[in-house]
């Protein structure tokens, strides 16, 4: 179900973090990619792994459950928080916030299901990773913010040639 959304799309020649280090994507593919991951991981996080482990898992034992359920789904997941992780590791320029504000916004509406749907020793690193994702977009939207903000003062002071005052 997942190749069906095109999961592969995300990445170029496979591995998410090598293909940005070797290939610098021109915005207008991320961005692409970044709403298409939007689409995927709402669908898989919040309907696919959520009826994959509530309808076929309820009836094992609790151990047995989450290793199965992590056996089916856990690459799947990673490799789709791999993308955000990597995105997130990425200085973007002001112009660029809305975009990254919606893949932010999309991980903490994701955290909830994580959260609950990961819940079990085995997938404590997608957990991690995921306290680390998300304060790294925060700390670069408020750096966007100040960059924006920088940007917007220099201008306004070229422009009337009012010194700023901070």
């Amino acid at each position: 179900m997942i190749k069906r959304l095109h999961l592969e799309e995300l990445y170029i020649r496979g591995d998410a973090k090598s293909a940005f280090k070797k290939n610098r994507f021109l915005w207008e593919e991320l961005k692409v990619k970044i709403e298409l991951w939007i689409r995927v991981a709402r669908m898989c996080f919040c309907i696919f792994f959520d009826l994959e482990n509530e309808k076929l898992f309820s009836g094992f034992g609790n151990g047995a459950s989450e290793e199965y359920f992590w056996e089916i789904v856990g690459d799947s997941a990673n490799n789709l928080l791999v993308f955000a992780e990597t995105v997130s590791s990425i200085n973007q320029s002001p112009e660029r916030m809305g975009t990254i504000l919606d893949l932010y916004d999309t991980l903490l509406f994701l955290l909830q299901y994580i959260d609950t749907l990961f819940d079990f020793d085995a997938a404590e690193a997608i957990r991690k990773a995921m306290k680390v994702t998300v304060p790294q977009l925060e700390s670069d939207i408020r750096r966007m913010l100040l960059d924006f903000e920088n940007f917007a003062s220099f201008r306004l002071y070229k422009m009337r040639g009012v010194p700023l005052i901070h």
